[in-house]
């Protein structure tokens, strides 16, 4: 539900500036601006990065389960596809929370 609520809020948030944006703050086709003014209200970044922990947990499970259902699983490499799934989540949670984490922290303006 978490990741339902998330892809709602992402495309009514940050694709129409439906909701989280004061009056005049959404500019149609000014992305840098509107992820820099979306990300600087604190809750909404906290929001973000819960839902992208539980969509990278998903991720983890997925590629693990594929991985297993297209047979590359056995018991001599199982512990490297499990380590190659988190791998992959990691690199996916920090990569799509170094935005909102560069906003929250000033590095962008």
């Amino acid at each position: 539900m978490l990741l339902v609520a998330f892809v709602i809020f992402h495309l009514l948030h940050l694709t129409g500036g439906v909701v989280g944006f004061g009056a005049g703050q959404f500019k149609h086709l000014a992305v840098y601006q509107n992820v820099v003014v979306a990300f600087a209200f604190w809750p909404v970044t906290l929001f973000y990065i819960v839902a992208i922990g539980a969509l990278c947990l998903h991720l983890n499970h997925g590629i693990w389960s594929l991985l297993q259902t297209l047979g590359w699983s056995s018991a001599r490499n199982a512990a490297t596809l499990k380590t190659l799934s988190r791998a992959i989540a990691i690199v996916a949670f920090v990569g799509f929370t170094s935005v909102p984490v560069a906003v929250v922290a000033g590095w962008l303006h």
